[in-house]
Order: C-alpha cells, then structure tokens, then sequence
C-alpha cells in the first residue's frame, strides 16, 4: 500500500459513525505517562556530590556550574568552604583545587549554642563610670597660722587624686 493510502486508512480509522450513519471525528488524546523526577538535592548535598565527581575543581567552578543548575553559587562555595573546615574535603591552598575525602556525603555538622548569650550594656567610661558616692574625708586639723595661705596653687599641687575628685563634686554641687 502507498503512503496516501496508509493516510487515508488511518484517517477513516479516526472517524466513526453516529446512530444516524454520519461520520463523527474522533480526537484521540495521548497522554504521556508522568514521568518520575528525582528529588532535587539539597545543596550542601550538590556541592560534594559535583566537588566528587569532579577532582580538581575550585569553589568558585563549583558555584558556577551548580547556579546553572538552580542553586545559588554563593551559597554553594559557602557550603564547600564549610566541608573544607570539617574535614570533608580538602583544598589545595595554592592552586585552590579541591578533593574529596571521604566516599560519601554527610550532613555538616552545625555548632548549637546552649544558651543564649544576653547583652549587658556597659556604662559610660572614664570618670563618668565612677561611682558618684561622697568619699569618707578625714577632717585635717586646722592649719596654723604659721602655714602658708590656702591658694589655688597651693591646693592643685598637695593633694591627691581621690581628694581633687571629691573637691570637684563640692564644688559642681555649690556653683552647678
């Protein structure tokens, strides 16, 4: 048989005919069976698998490859970075080449903290921290006449720290 009756055969296959003798199309839906796909890896999971299946690469060949795949490349050297610091893969400091080395992939382990770790807040520093208690001042005896007059010179030189200190608070509370 020719190819146009071959076509037409198929197409008189295709019709049929109702109740009254008039032929009816007949439209045959092929439907594809689904088609199983393979869960996408995570991508800590895609990182080892391609740094394996490819010895030598580098982290950022790596991210390239694997965004082109759906995966974001920053997060996938992050993650190879990672691998390296536990001792899952291995990284050639000069050349930046990476090799695997262990067979295969194990989640990365992640450090969990055991408490939270509260913010204190600290105080001003320097004078203002300190605390703004009056100092115990012992009571001098009275100077005698004989001493030199009580100058401001005179006092800025034979003083101490902590006295010049609770001075200064006298004074701030008199002229404010």
């Amino acid at each position: 048989m020719s190819i146009l009756g071959e076509k037409l055969r198929a197409a008189l296959d295709e019709m049929q005919v109702d109740d009254e003798g008039v032929p009816t199309k007949v439209t045959v839906i092929k439907t594809k069976p689904e088609e199983k796909q393979m869960p996408k890896l995570s991508a800590s999971e895609a990182a080892f698998n391609y740094v394996a299946n490819h010895t030598g690469c580098t982290p950022m060949q790596a991210g390239r490859v694997l965004a082109r795949e759906g995966y974001v490349g920053e997060t996938i050297t992050a993650l190879i970075y990672q691998m390296v610091k536990q001792g899952m893969i291995s990284k050639n400091d000069i050349t930046k080449q990476l090799h695997v080395l262990q067979p295969t992939y194990t989640p990365i382990k992640t450090k969990q903290r055991v408490s939270k770790r509260k913010y204190v807040r600290k105080d001003k520093a320097g004078l203002a921290a300190l605390p703004r208690t009056q100092p115990i001042v012992e009571k001098a005896p009275a100077p005698a006449r004989e001493q030199a007059p009580l100058t401001a010179d005179y006092v800025m030189k034979n003083i101490s720290l902590s006295e010049a200190k609770a001075l200064f608070d006298q004074l701030n509370g008199f002229f404010g």
